[in-house]
């Protein structure tokens, strides 16, 4: 602030220039004091309505204006700056103005002074402001300074928005983008086509292949370029674990043709399900156009390798699987490149292959292979003794056995029965139980061979082909006791278990032709039994059919053979003897067009349909058939012989035979009709000198011309062939 001079200087009232009484003029250079001035005869400034009002005036001007109420909570500059801007303009003159008294008649004379006083001096004073106007300006233009200051901060501290995003909020209208309607249905649509997306790899990873498909090939749809190539191969996948092969080849390829660039897979997957469907070339050239995308990747020279092995290039996958380090290569690979070795002749090198795999992966398949191709037999039970040692509990039986196996082969018996007895049968599945048993038997431990065979007649009740390999097994080895005690005690315990009874009476069956003269339990009747248990036991009604047809019971023959056609349709052997037993039956014609008809079904060359159907045409009134059949039989050089024989015998049933039909060389298996041939001519000594071979004689027919003729000799040759044929089953043999 100035001194009080520079304030009086500056300032456009003076009491020197008031008048010394109102209405007179002022001295100059004199006091207000010598002029007798009173504050009161200041004119007071307004309108004319204010005449009337009595100025009550102070220095004091804090009791002049009163302040305005102060809110709580804000600073006197808040409410200041509240004032100014929401305040009427009325109410602000009011706040500047300080209230006055009415006096009208003095206001209006007091006006007329200082407006002379005003007049006057108007020309060379100067601006005066009071000292309120200065303060409020002051304090304004710190308003704005702030102002301005906070604003600046505030928007240097508000996060800029990335570039190219449009922003929200208070900008300005002016500065804010219009809102684009393409760009935001764009961001939606690709949102939604992100979701679908996820939710179909969400489904193929929980296995629901379905439900997923249909969601890529609603995406295929979409024309997402982008995503192209990755919905095709999750679609492939799709397709691949449905076993739809063909539409899996279709996305993979489509898939690399949308430009995958990820990875070899595509091509290594469309490989494998080529070849699946022998297309191997195709295979190849996905795997050679694979290696060229994706020069580093080591594992498409391995599926390729393969792809060369299966389309016979053996040279070329034994070339690739050589360029790779056995390191990078899988089991399956190390199995696949041992065995093109092998088949390459190439031993020491697959055993060297197979060597690595057993000792890198423990794999049992390497361990044996690798024994298999080892010249020295000791190498060969150390080598399977490590993978005894090595091998897992799922598989180390099965190393076990092999490894006995080798110690047999050896001579080496008793070693072999000790690895056994480290092997229970009920830790095996029932194929390496049928091993595990006829190992036991091969290595004569028929102690734990009687226990764990038991096991397995309590596990395996219903497994035919197991108990007959062991009850063969048993024969073969000469323990014809032992299945008996093993048979019968199973049958006699179980009498519900058809096998027992199966097997009971196939070995009584045996036994009675081995040794006619024993006596032995029938066994019709069990073979009845078995068939009433176990209504499709095929063998047990073949066993019958045969009784039947051995005691020339025709009807149920047919039957029996009926019931085996029933269980097993497409059994060629049945279907041949059901013929035989029908035509026998009586039924010939029809026995034939149906047999006719089933080999029609087999695409069976002509010649051999021709042999199996001349048996039956040749029993038929009409020779017909039987020509026909004999035409096609003779155009095969294969069935010459067979070709003879029946011409024979065409010869003797329709046609006039002599002797140029029955000249030498014939095959042995026509003898017999050459034989009837001259006793149907009655030249009974030339068959008496006809040469009989050991497994025919005594000839049957030569002892009947003897008896006949009661020539000496028939007595002899008689008794010979009663204890030949006292066994037979066949009924015309025991007559």
């Amino acid at each position: 602030m100035g001194s009080d001079k520079e304030k009086s200087e500056d300032s456009a009232f003076s009491f020197e220039k008031t008048p010394a009484k109102i209405g007179g003029e002022a001295e100059t250079g004199k006091t207000g004091e010598d002029n007798g001035f009173n504050f009161s005869d200041i004119p007071v400034l307004g309108g004319k309505g204010d005449k009337d009002k009595k100025v009550s005036f102070s220095f004091d001007s804090k009791k002049n204006i009163k302040p305005p109420p102060k809110d709580p909570g804000i600073s006197s500059y808040e409410a200041i700056l509240r004032d100014q801007i929401h305040q009427p303009e009325e109410k602000k003159s009011d706040r500047q103005i300080p209230e006055t008294e009415s006096h009208p008649q003095e206001a209006d004379a007091s006006q007329s002074k200082w407006d002379k006083i005003a007049s006057g001096k108007k020309s060379d004073s100067k601006p005066t402001s009071p000292a309120k106007v200065m303060i409020v300006l002051a304090i304004a233009a710190a308003i704005v300074v702030a102002s301005g200051v906070f604003t600046f901060f505030l928007l240097k501290s508000k996060p800029q928005p990335p570039q190219g995003t449009q922003t929200t909020g208070t900008a300005p209208a002016a500065r804010t983008a219009k809102p684009d309607p393409k760009a935001e249905e764009n961001a939606r649509r690709l949102a939604d086509l992100e979701k679908k997306l996820a939710d179909a790899d969400a489904a193929r990873k929980e296995s629901k292949f379905s439900d997923a498909l249909k969601t890529y090939q609603s995406l295929m749809s979409e024309g997402w370029k982008e995503k192209e190539p990755v919905i095709l191969f999750s679609a492939a996948e799709c397709h691949e674990n449905m076993s739809q092969d063909d539409e899996a080849v279709s996305c993979y390829v489509k898939c690399i043709g949308a430009g995958w660039k990820e990875n070899a897979l595509p091509y290594v997957r469309v490989s494998k399900l080529l070849n699946k469907k022998t297309d191997y070339a195709d295979s190849i050239r996905y795997l050679e156009k694979a290696r060229e995308t994706f020069p580093a990747d080591n594992s498409i020279g391995a599926q390729l390798a393969n792809s060369y092995y299966l389309a016979g290039q053996t040279d070329k996958a034994i070339a690739e699987l050589k360029k790779s380090n056995k390191s990078d290569l899988s089991l399956d690979m190390i199995k696949l490149f041992g065995s093109v070795l092998q088949k390459n002749n190439e031993n020491d090198h697959a055993r060297e292959v197979y060597v690595y795999g057993m000792k890198k992966f423990r794999d049992l398949d390497c361990f044996m292979a690798a024994a298999s191709l080892s010249d020295k037999p000791q190498d060969n039970i150390d080598i399977m003794s490590q993978a005894a040692d090595v091998a897992d509990d799922a598989r180390k039986s099965t190393a076990v056995m092999r490894l006995a196996e080798l110690l047999v082969q050896n001579g080496r018996k008793a070693e072999a029965a000790k690895q056994l007895d480290k092997i229970s049968l009920d830790q095996l599945k029932p194929e390496s139980a049928t091993d595990f048993l006829k190992m036991l038997v091969n290595c004569a431990n028929l102690t734990k061979f009687t226990v764990e065979y038991k096991n397995a007649m309590e596990l395996y009740p219903k497994d035919f082909a197991m108990h007959r390999t062991m009850f063969e097994t048993l024969l073969e080895n000469g323990l014809e006791t032992t299945a008996l005690d093993t048979y019968k005690g199973w049958w006699e315990s179980k009498r519900k278990d058809a096998v027992a009874g199966y097997l009971y009476a196939k070995f009584l069956g045996i036994s009675a032709y081995r040794s006619p003269d024993a006596a032995n339990e029938d066994t019709f009747p069990i073979y009845k039994k078995v068939a009433e248990l176990d209504p499709q036991f095929f063998e047990a009604f073949l066993e019958l059919g045969y009784f039947y047809t051995m005691e020339r019971d025709w009807a149920s023959a047919e039957h029996a053979y009926s019931e085996c056609v029933r269980i097993k349709p497409d059994d060629r052997n049945a279907r041949n003897l059901l013929a035989l037993a029908r035509e026998r039956a009586g039924k010939g014609d029809e026995a034939f067009d149906e047999y006719e008809k089933y080999l029609g079904t087999r695409n069976l060359p002509p010649e051999e349909k021709a042999a199996e159907l001349i048996e039956i045409a040749q029993r038929l009134e009409k020779p017909e058939h039987a020509e026909k059949y004999l035409e096609a039989l003779g155009k095969s050089p294969k069935y010459a012989d067979n070709y003879r024989i029946q011409t024979m015998k065409f010869k003797l049933i329709y046609g006039k035979p002599d002797d140029k039909d029955f000249s030498d060389p014939y095959p042995k298996a026509g003898r017999i009709f050459h034989e009837y041939y001259l006793l149907s001519k009655g030249r009974n000594n030339e068959v008496l000198l006809m040469t009989v071979p050991p497994a025919e004689f005594p000839d049957f027919w030569k002892l009947f011309i003897l008896w006949k003729t009661d020539k000496p000799g028939w007595q002899e040759g008689m008794d010979a062939l009663i204890a030949k044929n006292k066994g037979a089953k066949d009924a015309t043999y025991r007559i």
